[in-house]
C-alpha cells in the first residue's frame, strides 16, 4: 500500500520544504516539483495531487498563508477532511514570526509543531505515514495471550512506585518480542507507541546516551567522537542522570522505551554489566520512567538472581494453525483445518516461517504449497532467503536493496538511489513491495533491514557482496549536504564502518568510532574469511574493550588460520585464567585440529564439552577430528548429534556427505547431496558434489563441478581452489592447474603449506619433472598422512616408469604398496587435495 503525504507550502518556503521531499523521497509526498510539470492545470494538479495522498501537511509561514494557491489548498484539504479522504493533517510552523492564532480555525485542531530542522519534520511525517500502513496491515498477536498475562501480572505486583524493576523479554529473534513489548506498553503501562533504542556489543554508557539523543533527534555540538570521550571521563554517575533524564523525556511522550539488546547488556555468563546495573537500578527506583529490555538471552543481577522476565517461545501448534488461517483470510484464501496442521508443522512455531507459508500460498495457491511441504520443511531463515531469490516477483533490485541493508542499516534513500544507479521513481517501485512485505522497514526518515532477515541476510547472500568504498564515498557527500543531528550517529558510524571495510582510513568529520563498531567488523571480517583485517580490527576492539571474550575468540581464531599459533595462544590463556574454559579449550582443539594434531584435538574438543560447550561447531568438529582419524563410527555419531540440533545447516551435512563418501556409501552421499544443493547456494553444494564424482571415478565431471563451484564465490575458499586445482591436474589440464596454483599460492600464502606443496609436488609428477617433484616432496612436514603416503608412492611409480629406481626406492615402494591397497592407493592419489576440503 502507498501513503503519501501532501506538501502545502509557498515557494518562498521551497528550500526548506525542498529537504524535507528529498529526506522522504518520491515515494512518501505530493509534491509539486516532483507531480507538476510546466503548463499543467495548476488548479486541477492540486485536486488531482490531493486525491492522492490520506496525509496533508502545511508549512505555515507569514508568506505562505496569504498565498492564494495555499490557500486553496488548505480549503480543499478541509473539505476532504470532512469527507473523510483525508485522515491526518499536520502543520508545521516554519516561521517564528507567526502566531498560532494566525493559523486557520479547522486547522487549529491538528497537530501543530513549531521546527527550524527539515529533518526532525520529515522524521515527524514518516511516523505519520508508518501509522497509516500499520493501521491496514492485519495485526495479528496470535497465541501470546498467556505471556502478555504473565507479563502484567508481574508489572502489577510492584506496588512500590520507587521499586519497579524494567521487564525484560527474552527469546530467538523474529519470535514476536517486539511485538509483546508493543501490547505490554499499551495494555499494561498506557503508552502509545514503543521508542526502540538498540545496542550492540561494546556499548557502554556513553554509546546508550548517544543513541539516545540521536533518536530524539537531539542537537550533538560536538563531535560524537569527542562526545564519547567526554562522557566517558565524566563519570558512570553522572552519564546514568544524563540517560534518566532522556528517558523520562520518552515517557513523558507518551512512549515506552524499549532496549533491544544485542550482547551489550550482560557478559558471557549471562551477569549484567557492572554500568547497566547502575542505569537498571536507576530506572527500578525513580517513579517517573518505565522501561523493558528485549534480548536473546535471561539475564541475571550482580548477585546471579534472574531479572523479572517474561521467555517468548515459539507459537504452539494451535496457535500456528490460528495464524496460518487469520494471514489466509486476509488474502482471501480458504485454507481448511488440514492444509492449516501440514503448514503449521512445517513452520515449527515461527512467525515469519507462517509469514513466508501465506505469501508462498497467496503466490502459488495453497493446494501447490501442501503438496510441495519440502519448500517449508525444517524451516530455517536461510532456506527463506533462498526461496526468496527464485521467487519470480523478487527483482534483482530488490535483492540488491536487501543486500545493501543487511550490510549497511540505516541509510537514507538518495544514498540508496544512487548506489543502485537508478531513478528515484524505479526505486519508489521496490522499495513500496519491501516495504508491504516487511522485509524493509522505516526508520526516522531512513530505512533499514526487518531483523529476522538481516539474522538470515549473510548466509542468504553468501557473505554481505558490497561495495564498501561506494557506500563511503556516498555517505560523506549525503551528510556533507545534509548535516542533520538525529541521524549524523548512525549514518556516522555506517561510513566508519564503510571506510574501515573498503581499506581506507577516514578522516571524515562525519565517521564515528563506536567499540561495538570494531567488534561486529572483526567478527564480519571473519566470517568474510579476510582473516588479515579480521586480526587488525580485532586488536583495536581489544584496545578499547579488552574483557570482550567474543573478540578475543574470533581473533584467536583468525591468528590460528593465519598459522601465528604463538599468538593465539596468548588469547587461548587469557581466557583460561579468567575461567572461560569451555572457550579455551575448544579454540584449543581447532589450532590442534589445523596442526593436523588430531588426537590432541579430540582431547581439547572433549574437554571444551565437558565445561558446557556445546551446539554445533563442537560436534562438528570433534566429527571432522575423528574423520580424519579414520574413525567413522564415532565420525558418524557426532555428525548426528550436531544434525539432530541443526539440520539444514550447510557444514555439518557438507561433512555428512564426505564421511558417506569416505565409507563409499554412494545412497548415503546422495542424499546429503540433496539437502546440501537445497540448503546452500554458495557453491559447498558443486564442491562436495566435485569430491563425490571423484569417488566415483568420473574425472570429467569432478572437474565440472569444481568449475562451478569457484564460480559461484567472489573469494573462493581455500579447499574450493585446491580440488579445483586437483581436478585440473587429474584431467591433465596442467597449464589451468598452474595457473589456479599460482591463485592459491598469492591469497593463501604461509597459509596451508603441505597442502600448497603436495600439489604441486602432484603437478609436477605429472609433467615427468621427477627431480624438481621430488624436491618438492622433501618441504612436506607431515608426510606420514596417508593422503602424502599416497603421493610419495605416485612419485616413484612415475620415477619407475621414466627411468629406473634405486634399491632404496623400490623397498620403499614396495613398502608403500603394502601399507595401503591398490584400490585406496588408487583413490588416496586421485583425491588428493580433495583430502583438505572440509568446510570449516
Amino acid at each position: 500500500m502507498v501513503v503519501r503525504a501532501f506538501l502545502s507550502h509557498a515557494s518562498i518556503d521551497k528550500p526548506f520544504v525542498e529537504k524535507v521531499a528529498q529526506f522522504l523521497g518520491r515515494a512518501a509526498v505530493v509534491y509539486d516539483a516532483y507531480e507538476f510539470t510546466t503548463g499543467d492545470d495548476l488548479k486541477k494538479a492540486i485536486l488531482d495531487g490531493l486525491s492522492k495522498t490520506e496525509i496533508f501537511v502545511l508549512f505555515a509561514s507569514e508568506s505562505s498563508l496569504k498565498r492564494d494557491w495555499v490557500k486553496f489548498e488548505i480549503s480543499e484539504a478541509e473539505a476532504g477532511h470532512i469527507a473523510q479522504k483525508i485522515s491526518s493533517v499536520l502543520t508545521f510552523i516554519i516561521d517564528p514570526k507567526l502566531k498560532l492564532s494566525e493559523i486557520p480555525a479547522w486547522l487549529k485542531a491538528s497537530l501543530i509543531t513549531e521546527s527550524s530542522s527539515p529533518m526532525l519534520v520529515a522524521t515527524d511525517i514518516r511516523r505519520a505515514i508508518s501509522r497509516k500502513i500499520n493501521e491496514t496491515r492485519p495485526k495479528h498477536f496470535v497465541g501470546r495471550n498467556s505471556e502478555l498475562d504473565q507479563a502484567l501480572d508481574i508489572i502489577t505486583s510492584f506496588s512500590d512506585p520507587t521499586d519497579r524493576p524494567p521487564l525484560l523479554i527474552y527469546g530467538l529473534t523474529g519470535i514476536g518480542r517486539r511485538s509483546l513489548a508493543e501490547a505490554i506498553g499499551r495494555d499494561g503501562l498506557s503508552f502509545q507507541r514503543t521508542h526502540i533504542i538498540r545496542l550492540s556489543e561494546g556499548d557502554l554508557l556513553p554509546e546508550l546516551y548517544l543513541k539516545l539523543l540521536a533518536s530524539l533527534g537531539g542537537t550533538q555540538t560536538v563531535n560524537p567522537n569527542e562526545q564519547i570521550l567526554e562522557l566517558s571521563n565524566e563519570g558512570n554517575i553522572s552519564v546514568v542522570k544524563k540517560i534518566l533524564e532522556i528517558l523520562k523525556t520518552i515517557c513523558l511522550a507518551r512512549s515506552l522505551p524499549v532496549i533491544f539488546d544485542q550482547g551489550a547488556l550482560s557478559d558471557e555468563d549471562g551477569i549484567l554489566r557492572e554500568e547497566f546495573d547502575l542505569v537498571y537500578s536507576a530506572i527500578r527506583s525513580d517513579a517517573d520512567i518505565d522501561a523493558v529490555l528485549v534480548s536473546n538471552r535471561r539475564i541475571h543481577n550482580s548477585e546471579a538472581v534472574p531479572l523479572p522476565s517474561i521467555r517468548l517461545p515459539e507459537l504452539s501448534p494451535d496457535s500456528t494453525q490460528r495464524l496460518v488461517r487469520l494471514l489466509a483470510r486476509d488474502r482471501g484464501l480458504i485454507v481448511s483445518r488440514t492444509d492449516a496442521e501440514i503448514v503449521a508443522s512445517y513452520s515449527r512455531g515461527y512467525p515469519p516461517a507462517v509469514m513466508f507459508a501465506a505469501q508462498e500460498m497467496e503466490t502459488y495457491g495453497v493446494p501447490h504449497l501442501v503438496a510441495n511441504t519440502s519448500t517449508l520443511s525444517k524451516f530455517s531463515e536461510r532456506i527463506f532467503l533462498k526461496q526468496l531469490q527464485s521467487n519470480p516477483q523478487i527483482s534483482e533490485t530488490k535483492l540488491q536493496i536487501m543486500q545493501l541493508l543487511s550490510s549497511y542499516s540505516p541509510l537514507p534513500l538518495p544514498v540508496i538511489r544512487d548506489y543502485l544507479e537508478i531513478s528515484s521513481d524505479i526505486l519508489t517501485i521496490h522499495m513500496t513491495y519491501l516495504l508491504d512485505y516487511a522485509f524493509i522497514s522505516p526508520d526516522g526518515v531512513n530505512y533499514r533491514i526487518s531483523e529476522p532477515v538481516r539474522q538470515a541476510a549473510y548466509q542468504a547472500f553468501n557473505g554481505l557482496r558490497v561495495d564498501h568504498g561506494k557506500i563511503s564515498y556516498l555517505l560523506e557527500g549525503y551528510l556533507e549536504e545534509f548535516e542533520e543531528d538525529d541521524t549524523r550517529l548512525a549514518l556516522g558510524q555506517n561510513l566508519f564502518r564503510a571506510a574501515t571495510l573498503s581499506g581506507s582510513t577516514s578522516n571524515s568529520k562525519f565517521a564515528v568510532t563506536l567499540a561495538s563498531d570494531l567488534i561486529e567488523m572483526a567478527v564480519q571480517s571473519y566470517h568474510d574469511q579476510d582473516y588479515d583485517r579480521s586480526i587488525k580490527v580485532g586488536k583495536l576492539a581489544l584496545e578499547a574493550r579488552p574483557d570482550s571474550i567474543n573478540v578475543r575468540r574470533f581473533l584467536a581464531q583468525a591468528l590460528i588460520r593465519k598459522e601465528q599459533y604463538e599468538d593465539a595462544v596468548e588469547h587461548i590463556n587469557y581466557l583460561i585464567d579468567r575461567g572461560y574454559a569451555k572457550h579455551a579449550f575448544y579454540i584449543k582443539g581447532f589450532m590442534n585440529r589445523r596442526k593436523r594434531h588430531y588426537k590432541d584435538a579430540i582431547a581439547d574438543y572433549k574437554k571444551s564439552l565437558d565445561y558446557g560447550r556445546g551446539g554445533v561447531p563442537v560436534h562438528r568438529e570433534l566429527a571432522s577430528c575423528y574423520f580424519e582419524e579414520g574413525n567413522m563410527a564415532d565420525a558418524q555419531a557426532q555428525i548426528l548429534e550436531a544434525e539432530r540440533v541443526s539440520p539444514d545447516n550447510k557444514y555439518v551435512v557438507d561433512l555428512k556427505c564426505m564421511i558417506a563418501i569416505r565409507r563409499e556409501d554412494e545412497g548415503a552421499a546422495l542424499k546429503a547431496l540433496a539437502v546440501l544443493e537445497r540448503v546452500d547456494d554458495s557453491g559447498f553444494y558443486e564442491h562436495r558434489r566435485s569430491t563425490f564424482e571423484h569417488m566415483r571415478g568420473n574425472a570429467s565431471d569432478a572437474l565440472k563441478y569444481a568449475q562451478m563451484a569457484v564460480e559461484k564465490r567472489d573469494r573462493p575458499q581455500f579447499e574450493i581452489l585446491a580440488n579445483l586445482a586437483n581436478c585440473q591436474i587429474e584431467m591433465n589440464e596442467l597449464d589451468d592447474a598452474t595457473i589456479t596454483l599460482k591463485q592459491i599460492d598469492t591469497r593463501f600464502s604461509n597459509q596451508h603449506n603441505d597442502t600448497r606443496t603436495g600439489l604441486r609436488c602432484k603437478l609436477e609428477t605429472k609433467r615427468g619433472d621427477i627431480p624438481l617433484a621430488e624436491g618438492l616432496w622433501k618441504k612436506i612436514k607431515s608426510s606420514d598422512l596417508g593422503v602424502h603416503i599416497g603421493l610419495r608412492a605416485s612419485l616413484l611409480s612415475k620415477k619407475q616408469q621414466i627411468s629406473s629406481l634405486s634399491p632404496e626406492e623400490t623397498e620403499e615402494l614396495k613398502y608403500l604398496s603394502k601399507t595401503i591397497s591398490d584400490n585406496k592407493f588408487e583413490k588416496t592419489v586421485k583425491l588428493f587435495g580433495s583430502e583438505f576440503t572440509h568446510s570449516e
